[in-house]
């Protein structure tokens, strides 16, 4: 069963009513007569396609960006959209951008997802110096991008349409997927027929057979946009039938600058066979790969800091145990993306604290004489990275002040006036990580 592709659509005024109960898609949405304007402002257009649009907009209560995909009800559509939805609903991890509400109208359904500030890999990869990457950081993003991939099909979902415009490249240089409109579930060793996808990144099977396994699609995309962050070019260009021929009977080259750890690992990745290609687990545990810091899993937020964000929504008119109740069943309306992007604010607070407090340490000890200081110095430039938010920067439009020694009543919002930096991404928003 797989999704269609669509690239999505949000409201140029109001969307329509939303229906309550089970809906055109089964769904549990938000309150008879709740409209989206009512709780997003609506930024402005961010990209645009066959099926639809993305829009950039703003959470009123925590002033957060957001990413808005409409989605169009077309006949016979309610299945593929309706899978998407699922697929986003069971995806939790730090290189995957997250689902935050799901509403519906008469004419469209939209999504309202993670905003992430920065580029996607095909605009870094067009910006960066003669268009292609140093090894080190594509091998960076590569471990990223590979460690999203791992997860979902761990969770039994195939993404089939891996390409640089599906992952984002957030301000602190990590990467993200997202666009599942092609994704699907799958079980170990059944064949499928996919449902769409981009022909420059198909694998051999995709051509050539009606069914193929679907994990192998996502191995084999991924050695194609290894080789384009590593060399600066397309391994497979043109329209069919002339790419498919590519495909099938090309032969990979390499510029002399490649070294021969990528070219092996290349090689391993882009077997014709979808037999004798290595599994997400396997290019995991790769030697090449070893020596870069897996991704962090997602964080989680201390009881009283939950239990900070339930107060505060108190104060902003919602019910302690609708809110809990909703985190409990997974129930994607506006109480969840509340509690999301309040739980996202936290995080982000977290990490700037766990940053600062490492640089402040490190400088005072390399204040003082002696070797130790200038040993303990890679240590904090080794820390910075691990933040526990990837997204808006505490300069933004809200900035969430939690202070965990002095408990629940600590969580103060101090909204900032002034727009934030202005940056559009794709389909996202700042990550929110575990549920109450």
């Amino acid at each position: 069963m797989g999704s269609r592709g669509r690239r999505d659509a949000v409201p140029s005024r109001g969307p329509g009513e939303c229906s309550e109960g089970t809906s055109w898609l089964g769904l549990t949405t938000s309150r008879s007569s709740y409209q989206l304007q009512d709780n997003y402002e609506v930024l402005g257009l961010n990209g645009q396609g066959s099926f639809g649009k993305v829009f950039v907009g703003r959470h009123h209560g925590t002033c957060k960006r957001v990413a808005i995909k409409e989605l169009k009800k077309a006949e016979g559509q309610a299945a593929y959209i309706a899978t998407e939805i699922a697929i986003l609903k069971d995806l939790l991890h730090p290189n995957i951008t997250q689902l935050l509400e799901v509403t519906e109208s008469k004419e469209k359904t939209h999504l309202v997802l993670e905003f992430v500030r920065g580029l996607n890999l095909g605009q870094e990869l067009f910006q960066s110096k003669r268009q292609r990457l140093q090894e080190k950081d594509a091998l960076r993003f590569f471990r990223e991008i590979l460690g999203a991939v791992h997860y979902c099909h761990r969770q039994g979902i195939v993404h089939e349409d891996f390409k640089p415009e599906n992952v984002l490249i957030n301000t602190y240089g990590r990467a993200k997927v997202c666009d599942f409109g092609f994704a699907f579930w799958f079980v170990p060793g059944q064949e499928v027929r996919a449902p769409g996808g981009t022909p420059a990144y198909f694998a051999p099977e995709r051509l050539l057979y009606h069914t193929y396994e679907g994990p192998p699609l996502d191995v084999w995309a991924l050695g194609v946009i290894l080789y384009k962050m590593i060399t600066g070019t397309r391994l497979f260009c043109g329209e069919p039938p002339e790419i498919t021929d590519t495909i099938i009977y090309g032969i990979v080259c390499y510029p002399d600058f490649v070294s021969m750890n990528v070219k092996y690992l290349l090689g391993k990745i882009m077997k014709w066979s979808p037999k004798r290609r290595p599994t997400a687990q396997e290019l995991v545990q790769h030697q090449w790969l070893q020596d870069v810091r897996p991704p962090s899993p997602p964080g989680l937020l201390p009881l009283p800091a939950k239990k900070a964000i339930l107060i505060h929504m108190a104060g902003m008119g919602f019910g302690q145990l609708k809110v809990m109740d909703t985190l409990r069943r997974k129930e994607y309306n506006h109480h969840m993306a509340t509690f999301l992007l309040l739980q996202s604010q936290a995080l982000e607070e977290m990490g700037f604290r766990k940053v600062e407090r490492t640089l402040r340490e490190a400088s005072q000890l390399s204040s003082q004489p002696g070797p130790a200081a200038a040993r303990l110095t890679p240590q904090s430039e080794r820390a910075a990275p691990s933040m526990a938010s990837e997204t808006v920067p505490a300069t933004g439009p809200a900035v969430l002040s939690l202070d965990s020694q002095q408990g629940p009543a600590a969580l103060n919002l101090a909204f900032e006036k002034g727009p934030a930096a202005p940056s559009l991404a794709s389909d996202t928003v700042p990550a929110a990580n575990s549920m109450y």
